[in-house]
């Protein structure tokens, strides 16, 4: 038995199996799980990394969004009215001494650890993170009046916690300010 899996761009990978194997039930099974998963219904996130240039704007009100643990920081900025195009969002890596501190205070008190602008989608994604507390804040690149918003995050990348939160994403609102 032949099975060809199409890789990424023009390679074309094969493998050949018996049909004697006792293995090749289960190892079709498995390449047709990875093909699967491979495809995923979430659209990829085209955010460019942001410049030193590149810092986000906010208005006059504190949007902070609860607590959440994730396996990757990724998700999608929106308006009301659809996704946020040109968002600055960064994120900064929280220590066990700065752990009582607001999102918004440690935001305004450290360097950023990474950050990128969204594209028209509204969609940003941090897949290099390890495991550990940070805090995401995001704003327009421009000042045109929305407001930042901030979350902590706790990325916790053990396969056996957070199994079934592990595709969520953190979806975001820049609301006007006042």
């Amino acid at each position: 038995m032949k099975f060809t899996v199409l890789g990424s761009g023009s390679t074309v990978n094969t493998l050949s199996m018996s049909a004697g194997c006792p293995y090749t039930a289960m190892t079709l099974a498995l390449m047709l799980l990875l093909a699967v998963n491979s495809f995923s219904a979430i659209p990829e996130s085209r955010c460019r990394p942001a410049s030193d240039e590149d810092f986000p704007h906010g208005a006059n009100i504190l949007v902070i969004y609860k607590e959440r643990t994730v396996r990757k920081i990724k998700g999608q900025i929106n308006f009301l009215d659809g996704p946020a195009n040109d968002v600055v969002v960064e994120i900064f890596e929280v220590t066990d001494s700065e752990s009582d501190l607001e999102p918004h205070e440690l935001a305004s008190s450290k360097g950023r650890r990474a950050a990128c602008v969204t594209a028209k989608n509204g969609r940003f994604r941090f897949p290099d993170l390890s495991s550990g507390r940070y805090v995401l804040r995001a704003g327009t690149r421009k000042p045109d009046g929305f407001n930042y918003v901030h979350i902590s995050i706790t990325i916790n990348k053990a396969w056996w916690k957070n199994w079934f939160s592990r595709g969520k994403e953190l979806k975001l609102e820049l609301s006007v300010g006042i």
